[in-house]
Order: C-alpha cells, then structure tokens, then sequence
C-alpha cells in the first residue's frame, strides 16, 4: 500500500511536471532530449537489476510534437544521443548474453535418449566456440555482434529441437537463464518480465533507427 508520504511526494512531482511542461520549449535544458529523439529508457528498467535511474526531464507529447514539426527536427544531435546511448546499453547486455551461455555448460543435463545427448552436448560446444570467438574479436559492431547473437539464437532454438526434456537455455533479449520444453517454467523465468519487455524495446529501437541512418 502507498503511504501518505509517497502519495504527496507523487502529486507534487506531478504538479511540477506539468508546470514545468506548461512553461517550457522542447529546446529548454528540463526537457528530456531522449524522448525527444524517439524513446527514454530510464523508466524501461525501474526497479529491476538492470535499473539505470530516474529520468528527471520532461516528457511531453505537445513539446515532442511541436520538435517534430519544427525547422530543426534531426538537427540538434537528439538522435544521435539517442542511438549512441541505446547502444551503449545494448553492449552491455549483449556481454551478459554471452557471459550466460559461456556459464550455459554448468547447467548441462542427462538427456533419456543417448542419440539427442549426443546432439544437445554438441550444440553447446558449437555455442562455446561461437561465445569465445566472439569475446576473442571484442567486437563493437552492432551488425557484427548481432550476426552471433542470431548463430547463438539458431543454436538456441535447436537446443529446444533436439529433445523433450526440459534444460536451461539463455534468454537471447535479455541474458537471463530460462528452462526450454517446460511451458510453465519458461513462460515464468525470463519471458513477460518488466527486465526482459525493457531490453525487447531497446533492442527494438536500435534495429528500426539503425535501418533509418542506412
């Protein structure tokens, strides 16, 4: 339950923000330069381990309308900011993607079937190798790390393939460890989370503004 406390300092945070917002221009320092170019992340991550903080500028769809409308829209560097820090995130998340199957060997299984344990344990030295090439190149490129996210996304779906058996695999959105062939532990673990929806969009957005600047 909200406390009495909470609830003023809310009503006061809103009261600012739409004062704040009634007497602003989108180029003013308080408004939020982010959700101008086309999405502030801040919010994506609140209270989860990938919590990057409160964003404290204004988010306003007059003010972003009117950016949108003007002379200077995509001239101000705000999608450029954007890009670069949506990036950055991506990055970071893509080492803990290949951190988590790089650990993915310690959550090996006897599957029932000797045939499929003979193609799940050859799938995941596939993904080894493919996991230490990767941190071999230090890669920075977005296509290129994209390129082995989506080999270590085939490799994923054919762990998923090559036998009945529930056994962990990894979350290529978010680097989180979810369970395969168990409906009701998978849809539990990584998918549906607050974590896994926030870098779903982000990577969304990367991929469509990277598309745009082609």
């Amino acid at each position: 339950m909200i406390g009495l406390d909470q609830k003023i300092r809310q009503l006061s945070d809103s009261l600012d923000h739409e004062m704040r917002e009634q007497t602003s221009h989108w180029s003013d320092e308080g408004v939020c330069k982010f959700y101008l170019g086309g999405l502030c992340p801040f919010g994506l991550f609140a209270d989860t381990n990938a919590d990057i903080g409160r964003c404290r500028g204004i988010h306003s769809v007059v003010l972003k309308a009117k950016y949108e409308a003007s002379k200077e829209y995509g001239t101000m560097g705000y999608e450029e900011s954007l890009i670069s820090f949506l990036n950055a995130i991506v990055r970071a998340n893509d080492k803990r993607v290949l951190r988590a199957f790089e650990n993915l060997p310690y959550f090996v299984i006897d599957l029932k079937d000797p045939l499929e344990q003979i193609s799940y344990k050859n799938i995941l030295k596939d993904i080894s190798e493919i996991v230490k090439a990767t941190k071999a190149k230090g890669q920075t490129d977005w296509e290129e790390n994209n390129n082995a996210l989506q080999e270590l996304a085939k490799l994923s779906n054919s762990i998923k393939k090559c036998t009945r058996d529930p056994v962990t695999d990894v979350c290529l959105t978010c680097g989180a460890f979810t369970v395969r062939n168990d409906p009701e532990i998978e849809s539990s673990t990584s998918l549906g989370g607050r974590e896994h929806d926030g870098f779903l969009v982000v990577r969304q957005k990367v991929r469509n503004m990277n598309v745009k600047s082609m």
